[in-house]
Order: structure tokens, then C-alpha cells, then sequence
């Protein structure tokens, strides 16, 4: 997940999220913000790479914050073999 708005801190808000790992992070005022870039990382697991893709997807979609963009074809390819 990557963040338009280089240079502006932006609030990430993430509710019951548990799989985010961050980067381009940092705390301002008791919240994290963006520092710009590329910022998160969702993972999840599932009985087969579908389910887990579907699952990461599902803990993207909990975030809330201005301006933020991803990909949505990641591990597209990879469920076609399967």
C-alpha cells in the first residue's frame, strides 16, 4: 500500500486489523501517520493461496486512510495455477 500524499503525514486508522506490519510510519500525537511512499503491509493466511489473498484483502479494506492506493493483482497469476 503506498500513500499519494508524499511529504504530508496522512492518519492511518486501522480498526481490528492484526495482520499490518508497517514502514514510511512514524507517531505524531499518540497516532501513526504516514512519512510518504510505500507504508504497509497486509498478510493473512488460508487453507490455499486464495483464501489467503481473499482474507488480506478483507483486513485491506478495514483501513481508513486519505489518499492511499494498492494493488489489487497480487497473486492473481498464482491462483491460476491452482
Amino acid at each position: 500500500m503506498a500513500i499519494s500524499s508524499y511529504g504530508s503525514p496522512t492518519r492511518i486508522h486501522a480498526p481490528d486489523t492484526k495482520t499490518l506490519s508497517t514502514a514510511g510510519t512514524k507517531l505524531d500525537g499518540g497516532n501513526v501517520v504516514s512519512a510518504g511512499g510505500r507504508m504497509l503491509t497486509v498478510c493473512a493466511l488460508g487453507s490455499d493461496i486464495g483464501e489467503a489473498r481473499a482474507k488480506a484483502y478483507a483486513e485491506i479494506d478495514k483501513l481508513q486512510i486519505d489518499g492511499a492506493h494498492w494493488r489489487r493483482d497480487i497473486a492473481h497469476r498464482a491462483i491460476g495455477r491452482s
